[in-house]
């Protein structure tokens, strides 16, 4: 049976890089591009590892509730247009009334009917749209369907603010382990200089002082 390769440390991060920029579209980045480039030749690494990946990895952008939020603005167009709507519907039902009533005067100039009445009832001359009961239906229904509409953006509007801000928390975690990964990976291949030495020196003499002080205390209980 033949032997599978061991992957290399380098290569399983160039692998979980690519992956999540691939997935999020930001191949492109020059830091991605590049940083992969150096990862899968293993070349270049010392001067990568003097960069901090936490602040020049990119982010990613939620597309989560974009839908949504097409939708609440086409809908705020929508509601925007119908808020005109009964103002312009019943100054078109006035003029029609207006008009009919003059016929109605020159057809019957005896009759005592106000305007109002005439506008009431019609009296055959009229057309039942334009009558002014039609007309406060009409009305009553486009502020009706206004006030639906406002009410299902606000709605759409939170929904779409909620999803996006469970996806950004999820994007900010995901790019943060990403980042320490390459960090941790990265951190092995500084170059030895006297202020690295001296950091670790420094650092290991923290940990030698800690374990004697946690030693003399357990001596002491």
């Amino acid at each position: 049976m033949p032997r599978i390769p061991k992957l290399e440390k380098n290569q399983i991060l160039a692998d979980l890089l690519e992956s999540w920029a691939r997935k999020y579209g930001l191949m492109s980045d020059p830091y991605v591009a590049r940083l992969l480039i150096a990862l899968k030749e293993n070349r270049n690494l010392a001067m990568w590892s003097t960069m901090d990946p936490v602040t020049l990895l990119p982010y990613s952008t939620s597309i989560n509730g974009k839908k949504l939020r097409k939708i609440s603005a086409r809908l705020a167009i929508l509601r925007n247009a119908l808020v005109f709507a009964p103002v312009a519907f019943t100054w078109l039902a006035v003029g029609q009334a207006t008009s009919a009533f003059q016929k109605f005067v020159e057809i019957n100039s005896t009759a005592t009917v106000n305007f109002l009445e005439f506008w009431q009832n019609g009296y055959d001359v009229l057309d039942e749209k334009w009558r002014i009961s039609t007309v406060a239906a009409t009305d009553a229904g486009i502020v009706f369907v206004v006030i639906i509409l406002s009410i299902s953006i606000t709605y759409l509007n939170e929904i779409s603010k909620n999803r996006k801000e469970e996806e950004d928390a999820f994007h900010q975690e995901e790019r943060i382990e990403i980042a320490l990964a390459i960090k941790e990976y990265l951190h092995t291949k500084q170059t030895v200089t006297r202020l690295t030495l001296n950091q670790g020196i420094a650092t290991a003499i923290e940990n030698i002082v800690e374990a004697t002080e946690n030693l003399q205390n357990r001596r002491r209980k």
